[in-house]
């Protein structure tokens, strides 16, 4: 009571000092720092508003029953998360931290995205298939050691039938382009058949890549479609005001109109009255004075 009593009789004196500020900007959060020299955490207060503003208020004793105090507000942007919000003192030092929140992915990156992984596992099939290829090549091989063994015989020593020898060697020679002949109609099957899949599997992959730029055109219609209800839903209520005030703008015109007739013929009755009254004022005038002179000729006779 007694504390209470002196508060009432001697008031405190407050005096208002502005706290120098900072603001550093980072990519996952903004810093306020507030120096506050003198001042202890008790003497703070950190409070969020139901308006999404920061207030920061504080007031320490001086002596002689004076207090120094502050207070600043800062308004929370909606990119803040204001539930992780923290502040902490040291040194004279007030640091406000707050997080930013994580920025959605858009839908047209997300299908962006699984383009480009469908792409570069393309890419890694077509790199399966160049691979086994090589079988092309030990096919090829296969037919260098006949090409020797070609030599071989033809290198061998003349006989006396060297006739049934060189009929050999043509019967041989036959069978290797026999042979050589089949190969290639193998490998230019294989090559068919690799080109057929590939060609298949190219045909797959443009008819995903045409569904989803469908699914995209789709949307971007479907938007267009929105905009332009919402442009002609604008440009209706614009008509309709425009009609309105031209309404409004034809009534006051006929007003004016009826107004401006009202007035003239006024002023042609005042002008007839007015003539009316000259008129009757002359004839007044001149009746006096035949009178008057009626009276003088009496007079003198």
């Amino acid at each position: 009571m007694d504390s209470k009593v002196a508060a009432v009789l001697n008031p405190p004196v407050y005096e208002d000092f502005e706290a120098s500020t900072d603001l550093v900007e980072e990519k996952d959060c903004d810093t306020i720092l507030l120096t506050l020299p003198g001042f202890k955490k008790e003497h703070l207060k950190v409070q969020l508003t139901s308006a999404k503003m920061l207030r920061i208020s504080g007031s320490r004793p001086i002596g002689d029953n004076k207090w120094k105090r502050f207070m600043k507000e800062f308004p929370v942007s909606p990119n803040h998360d204001s539930n992780k919000i923290n502040a902490k003192f040291e040194s004279g030092i007030l640091y406000i931290r707050l997080p930013k929140l994580s920025p959605p992915l858009d839908h047209h990156q997300n299908i962006k995205e699984e383009e480009e992984k469908e792409e570069e596992e393309e890419e890694e099939e077509k790199q399966l298939h160049s691979t086994k290829s090589p079988t092309q090549k030990t096919e090829q091989t296969s037919q260098k050691p006949n090409a020797a063994a070609d030599q071989n015989v033809k290198e061998e020593p003349k006989t006396a039938n060297e006739k049934g020898e060189k009929s050999k060697e043509e019967k041989l020679s036959h069978l290797d382009d026999d042979s050589k002949e089949k190969k290639s109609i193998a490998s230019d099957h294989k090559q068919e058949e690799d080109g057929a899949k590939k060609s298949g599997e190219e045909r797959d992959s443009e008819k995903k890549r045409m569904t989803k730029r469908d699914k995209l055109q789709e949307e971007e219609e479907e938007q267009e479609e929105e905009d332009s209800a919402k442009t002609a839903e604008e440009e209706g209520k614009e008509s309709s005001e425009t009609i309105e005030g031209s309404g409004k703008s034809k009534v006051h015109n006929y007003k004016e109109t009826a107004a401006d007739i009202a007035k003239s013929q006024l002023k042609k009755y005042r002008r007839t009255f007015n003539l009316a009254l000259v008129i009757i004022f002359a004839l007044t005038v001149g009746l006096y004075l035949s009178n008057f002179i009626r009276t003088i000729k009496r007079d003198e006779n």
